[in-house]
């Protein structure tokens, strides 16, 4: 396990190295502002975090961490922290509080955090990261944020990316993306599943560009019958060694196929809007993916079409989820609109727009790149 010790200049805090045999360490006392260039550049499994104020920017870096690195485990070294602090820190995915930084609580982390590692599914790092979007409820807008962060993620011409619409029985992401008609659909990989091979699914899936791929969701009802769950796994077996991340649009509806494909997410983001229906629904995903068993840290929620006036606030929100919106993006229904008839995602077509600006946020919290910026000097020239 690559572990990194981070903590305020001159603390001493963790001067005192454990024995952690087996194990890589890094020890740096830096401001907070550095933090986050210093774990892109480490990419640590474990980080253990002390000596700096309990604050609204802690939380913060901490959360640009976790929705870089969903797998990642934080440590936080802080003596007789509020209750209120320590509920937002677990909120935002902190799963271990240590009082002190003594050898013995030190190695006693670092053994459950082994343990969880022995028992979670960690990302391989040869394998890509899959995503997936649902909308809280239909017409909440994640067809057209999986798309665009596809879209935004596909910038870097050496990213592969694969978008897979698993919305049934009548998922239309590809209208974000392309105008060219589909040659093949789901269920047309789900008739060749056997011979599925890195080969075939080259020649099947729709080349939207060189290094963004798509596989759409059958235009007809009757074709659905050709799709079993059991197919999702050869699916995303083959491609997870082909691609970088793949992109997958769940919609709004939970089905045999939706259930299969959400125990293969390394993140689920649910898309909301600032509507109590939105909210209860949400809450409602929350609560059957804490039934089906499946670690909460790769839930996160996200608002659509937020407006700073509306009569439910973020804060709402985060206290019903008992979780962060890790973002939230403003309204643009003529650009959506714009977008589907011409079939270009919406950031190619208003790229100076305030959700074109959003989308490539968010998209470089994964991919530590903005339009050609690293994260790290992007958050350097706010």
């Amino acid at each position: 396990m690559h572990i990194l010790f981070f903590s305020s200049p001159d603390s001493n805090l963790f001067s005192a190295k454990a024995d952690l045999e087996g194990n890589t360490l890094a020890h740096i006392e830096a401001v907070l502002d550095k933090l986050v260039d210093i774990v892109y550049e480490h990419r640590p499994q474990l980080i253990f975090i002390g000596g700096f104020a309990l604050s609204d920017e802690l939380l913060s870096k901490l959360q640009i961490i976790y929705d870089a690195f969903p797998n990642v485990e934080i440590a936080l070294c802080v003596i007789d922290p509020e209750p209120d602090f320590l509920m937002r820190a677990i909120r935002t995915g902190v799963r271990e509080v240590i009082g002190s930084s003594t050898q013995a609580s030190i190695k006693e982390t670092v053994a459950r955090v082994s343990v969880r590692a022995k028992n979670n599914k960690k990302l391989d790092a040869n394998e890509a990261r899959i995503i997936g979007f649902m909308s809280a409820k239909g017409g909440d807008g994640s067809t057209c944020i999986a798309a665009n962060i596809a879209s935004a993620l596909a910038k870097h011409k050496e990213t592969r990316i694969l978008v897979i619409d698993f919305s049934l029985p009548f998922g239309d992401i590809e209208m974000f993306l392309t105008s060219q008609k589909q040659t093949n659909d789901l269920a047309d990989f789900s008739d060749e599943i056997d011979r599925l091979d890195a080969s075939l699914m080259d020649s099947m899936v729709e080349h939207v560009s060189d290094n963004l791929h798509l596989i759409a969701s059958p235009l007809s009802v009757d074709r659905l019958i050709h799709i079993k769950p059991t197919h999702i796994d050869r699916l995303i077996e083959v491609s997870s060694k082909s691609y970088d991340y793949i992109i997958i649009d769940i919609g709004a509806g939970i089905d045999p196929i939706s259930i299969h494909a959400l125990a293969k997410l390394h993140q689920l983001i649910v898309v909301a809007t600032m509507t109590v229906p939105s909210l209860k629904r949400a809450t409602q995903v929350l609560r059957y993916w804490q039934e089906l068993g499946l670690d909460e840290n790769r839930l996160s929620i996200a608002v659509n079409r937020f407006q700073s006036k509306a009569d439910i606030k973020i804060s709402d929100i985060e206290k019903a989820m008992g979780r962060r919106v890790v973002h939230y993006l403003p309204q643009d229904n003529v650009g959506v609109q714009e977008s589907l008839l011409k079939g270009i995602p919406l950031i190619d077509l208003k790229p100076n727009s305030e959700f074109t600006k959003s989308i490539f946020n968010w998209a470089s919290e994964w991919s530590g790149k903005v339009q050609g910026k690293s994260l790290w000097q992007r958050l350097k020239n706010r």
